[in-house]
């Protein structure tokens, strides 16, 4: 099922780049650019997989990366399904702190 909401992330969001983290063990997840987080939202609440709920938002410091990882778990309580989104971004220092767009209005 993953990489068919990636493909149609991809096919709604230009340059969202979804790519899909197959786990071995616990969630598979779709990691899309962070500047388009907003636009992949919007189309997976408006389009056919009525992804309705925002349940969590949570963040994961890689500092051997020099990345930080923000991680959206949505549901669709339409079709009882649940995806987890990631986007990831340089983890910046005190002259240049990482920000990515809310996805609430």
């Amino acid at each position: 099922m993953h990489s068919q909401w990636a493909d149609y992330i991809n096919q709604k969001v230009e340059g969202a780049n979804a790519t899909v983290n197959e786990a071995e063990i616990g969630d598979s997840s779709i990691t899309v650019s962070p500047e388009k987080i907003l636009q992949v939202c919007e189309a997976l609440y408006s389009g056919e997989h009525e992804f309705n709920v925002l349940q969590v938002i949570t963040g994961c410091d890689f500092p051997e990366d020099n990345e930080i990882e923000v991680s959206y778990i949505i549901a669709s309580f339409i079709h009882n399904t649940e995806l987890i989104l990631k986007v990831r971004l340089p983890r910046g220092d005190e002259n240049n702190i990482p920000s990515v767009a809310s996805v609430c209005s």
